[in-house]
């Protein structure tokens, strides 16, 4: 179990930034660091990136708030590699929060159960 924002999308990233390199070094052993030096990375190990950076100034941010606590990166019983991104425990209520990185306006709404 991970327990800071953010840890399992890095270990994601990482894991494919590790297999790419195998994998390219492995096809070319002459000059596979050549070509990892010279071509970009695949969009989905940078999202990952950005993913994780994303969680981590969240946890951030909810870490700050006094009075409630904040659990990050916990995984989801029964489920495959889900993970909740983080739990806010208030007084009040007990919130679920998904972390995603959009750009532009996003609105928010409540839903009451």
């Amino acid at each position: 179990m991970h327990s800071h924002a953010g840890a399992s999308a890095r270990q994601e990233a990482r894991a494919r930034r590790e297999a790419r390199e195998h994998r390219v070094r492995a096809r070319h052993p002459r000059i596979g660091g050549l070509i990892l030096a010279v071509t970009n990375e695949p969009t989905s190990t940078i999202a990952w990136d950005i993913g994780a950076r994303a969680e981590e100034e969240v946890g951030e941010v909810l870490d700050a708030i006094e009075g409630v606590v904040a659990l990050h990166d916990r995984i989801r019983p029964g489920a495959s590699k889900a993970n909740l991104d983080h739990v806010v425990v208030t007084p009040a209520a007990v919130v679920v929060i998904d972390t995603k990185r959009y750009t532009g306006r996003i609105d928010a709404s409540r839903s009451e159960l």
